[in-house]
């Protein structure tokens, strides 16, 4: 049996987890580079199984400073995760969730894309930051229901790694790009 000590530590931690998954979205539609800091760890990765794949604080931020992620933000886009349900391992942890992102057409509501996100997550001197983060669209495709079926198997289980069968080679340009370009294209931006 747990001790009291051992389950308050369980309880911080999944409240600090939740903070750090749930940061992201105000953080990307806000365009706020140095909040990604506070959410990757200095080499952390963003694998968006059909965009890119970024190692590096630095080329994380480079995505958010990004021609396709700016046209997002002036359309007024917001990026949403539902709770994660996550697995602890003392100074490592794995969450997983659906996220979706909303935007506009023509100044109509609509979404986007929806998504399970996969986060590989370790305990610091900052305290906890993703180190991994897999994005696969929910689409139909196999690697996605794979990927939320996996929801219960921890660090123990699934020791992550830094790329996998399904990760785009680094520089490669996935078919969401695409899908921004044609929904955005004749778009009007917003104005202020």
């Amino acid at each position: 049996m747990k001790t009291l000590e051992e389950r308050l530590q369980a309880v911080e931690d999944r409240l600090e987890i939740y903070n750090v998954i749930s940061a992201w979205g105000p953080s990307a539609d806000g365009n706020n580079l140095e909040a990604l800091e506070r959410i990757f760890a200095p080499d952390g990765i963003w694998d968006n199984r059909d965009y890119r794949y970024v190692e590096g604080i630095d080329d994380i931020k480079q995505i958010l400073d990004s021609q396709d992620h700016r046209t997002l933000t002036d359309s007024g886009v917001a990026h949403y995760g539902n709770l994660p349900h996550v697995e602890l391992d003392g100074d490592r942890a794995i969450a997983t969730n659906y996220s979706a992102v909303f935007g506009r057409r023509d100044g109509a509501p609509m979404v986007l894309r929806v998504t399970v996100s996969r986060y590989y997550m370790s305990r610091g001197p900052h305290g906890w930051r993703i180190d991994r983060r897999v994005i696969d669209p929910l689409d139909g495709r196999a690697s996605a229901r794979e990927l939320a079926g996996r929801v219960f198997e921890g660090p123990g289980e699934d020791p992550g790694g830094r790329t996998d069968a399904y990760s785009l080679p680094a520089g490669e340009v996935g078919a969401w790009s695409e899908t921004l370009q044609s929904t955005y294209r004749a778009s009007p931006q917003r104005q202020d």
